[in-house]
């Protein structure tokens, strides 16, 4: 219950954040260790792998009101693809957005899954828009050993055609 735990706690522990998110995938560490295990010999893996569990190991608690807003208007109503989320007191109609638009998402995001998203580039208004699936999950998809090669030359001549 979002609002009890806002209410008796102001915000969303840390603790509590990282045990969410290892319920959506929980023998991700496991895994992770069994990889580490099969690469052991190479270098760049381990210390790859280090510091990734070094950086997930350090979760930040999620403000309150913030946490509230995104399970009732974002996850549970959907208010945002619906243009029906407000921002101090106005409808916030993605039609409305006309500028340059992309949209990336990971076909393993176990975050924000690539189906739960794919309605977001027809709801947006721009006529300059495009939508990029790559293979990967939330975090690899930018800062994952690949990225390099998947996501961001695609961003590069993205960004490039529409600079100065």
């Amino acid at each position: 219950d979002i609002d009890r735990i806002v209410d008796e706690l102001g915000n969303v522990p840390a603790v509590m954040v990282d045990a969410m998110l290892q319920a959506l995938r929980p023998l991700q560490k496991s895994a992770g260790r069994m990889s580490l295990l099969d690469n052991v010999g190479n270098d760049e893996f381990v210390k790859a792998h280090y510091r990734f569990e070094r950086w997930t190991s350090d979760p930040v608690p999620l403000a309150g009101e913030v946490a509230r807003q995104l399970y009732k208007h974002f996850l549970r109503d959907n208010k945002f693809i619906q243009s029906s989320f407000e921002v101090k007191g106005e409808k916030a109609d993605l039609k409305n957005i006309t500028c340059p638009f992309l949209h990336v998402a990971a076909v393993h995001d176990h975050i924000v899954p690539s189906d739960a998203s794919k309605d977001l580039i027809d709801a947006v208004g721009s006529t300059d828009k495009l939508e990029v699936v790559v293979k990967g999950g939330h975090v690899s998809l930018v800062a994952g050993g690949n990225a390099v090669y998947r996501l961001w030359p695609q961003l590069v001549d993205w960004l490039s055609a529409r600079s100065c």
